[in-house]
């Protein structure tokens, strides 16, 4: 007996639990008038003498009215509730379907991002007529592209003070900031609020550039934005549709090698419009691998690499490196060199001992990537100045705070003119 009541007592709690609202307040009318009918046929219910007084007091008709009342309500509920209840189960399934194709995706991706891990996806003959890539002494502008395949180097703040730097410099220098993390850091750091969503309408952010089969006449400037306080710079912003493009993009030329995504950027960069307008072009890039990533490297004349000091931040530079010898004569990007960020310093202005010891570490370890000299000298400082405090606002638009980065930015100019 006790078996059987706990497995009644397990159904109805199961039967509860997945229930929907609707059907819930069923339950509970057909329980309310289970109770009703036991009330009226058997004496001495607790808690229903009021209703049994009532009732018996009732004439036929207001008894037959009360019955047909609570009939109604519970058929009513019972229709309604079955129906939410259908509802509900069509919805799962739904669910379960996105979910299903969710899990599909994910797997093409994962595939995929195995097959871009070991390069060959990025590796492969072109198919289709490539861009021109127009030699660097035909024109004064340089292409940059900023690269850690690690997050949390200071890429980011050292773009957008970079490009502050220069443009605010005597004389001053014309510079074009390319966001291509989806996240849109770069944009955010660097832009207006009102100015991002005034785009928002018109879907004018970076991803426009890997849409564009051909080139498109004003692409360019319907693109570009004015970067906050700086009058020389002007910012593309991403947003989240890049990640969509750049996975698509990537797919198609997965499963079809003559859907060439690799030369979009230098399709509509290396034009004289922008070698007019511009002399400096500098991607920022996310700590990944994306068709965009590629694009940058294959439009750009040097890579930089941001690190920390830090054992995980050392430790990924080797890994950039791979890569970039790995794409070799697609990518005409040689190494600028290496920046250190966030460099502990003494009360005499200098690295302290342990930092100084892992700047070494890193210099080595390009060197045993037959890097010889490319780390620069010059380093950004710890400080909280580092960092813009308001929105769209960068460090370096004070004078004060500019001095972290000056040293940088001597030798980046430096070390180009070579």
């Amino acid at each position: 007996m006790f078996d059987f009541l706990h497995g009644l007592f397990s159904w109805v709690e199961r039967r509860w639990k997945s229930a929907n609202w609707a059907l819930k307040v069923v339950y509970l009318l057909f329980i309310f008038g289970l109770l009703v009918a036991i009330s009226l046929t058997a004496p001495n219910i607790p808690g229903f003498d009021w209703f049994k007084d009532f009732f018996s007091r009732a004439g036929p008709e207001s008894q037959s009215a009360v019955l047909a009342l609570l009939m109604l309500l519970f058929l009513t509920a019972s229709v309604f509730g079955l129906r939410q209840s259908h509802r509900s189960g069509e919805l799962k399934g739904k669910l379960d379907s996105v979910a299903a194709d969710r899990d599909r995706l994910q797997a093409s991706w994962d595939r995929l991002q195995i097959a871009s891990s070991h390069f060959e996806l990025w590796k492969r003959d072109c198919l289709v007529s490539v861009p021109p890539f127009v030699p660097a002494n035909q024109r004064k502008t340089r292409f940059v592209t900023m690269l850690n395949l690690k997050g949390g180097v200071g890429k980011t703040t050292l773009t957008a003070n970079l490009a502050a730097c220069l443009s605010l410099a005597d004389p001053p220098k014309r510079v074009l900031l390319i966001d291509i993390d989806f996240q849109g850091t770069l944009s955010d750091a660097t832009v207006d609020k009102s100015l991002i969503e005034a785009k928002r309408a018109h879907d004018a952010y970076v991803h426009q550039l890997l849409l564009e089969p051909v080139y498109k006449p004003g692409l360019i400037d319907q693109l570009a934005v004015p970067m906050n306080r700086i009058p020389s710079t002007k910012v593309f912003i991403a947003r989240e549709q890049l990640d969509n493009e750049d996975y698509r993009s990537q797919a198609r030329f997965f499963v079809d090698p003559s859907a060439e995504p690799r030369f979009q950027f230098r399709k509509h960069l290396h034009r004289e419009e922008i070698f007019a307008a511009y002399d400096y072009v500098i991607f920022d890039c996310p700590p990944r691998i994306t068709t965009s990533v590629v694009n940058a490297l294959f439009c750009s004349d040097y890579v930089l690499i941001p690190s920390k000091l830090d054992k995980g931040s050392i430790e990924s530079v080797p890994r950039t490196l791979s890569w970039l010898k790995v794409l070799g004569p697609h990518c005409p990007a040689e190494l600028l060199g290496v920046v250190v960020s966030q460099v502990s310093l003494n009360n005499r202005g200098q690295p302290t001992v342990v930092d100084a010891k892992s700047y070494e570490y890193l210099r080595a370890t390009v060197e045993r990537f037959g890097y010889k000299d490319r780390v620069f000298k010059a380093c950004v400082p710890t400080s909280s100045k580092a960092v813009g405090i308001d929105h769209g606002i960068v460090a370096s638009v004070d004078p004060k705070n500019r001095s972290l980065f000056h040293p940088v930015v001597l030798e980046f100019v430096r070390r180009m003119a070579k």
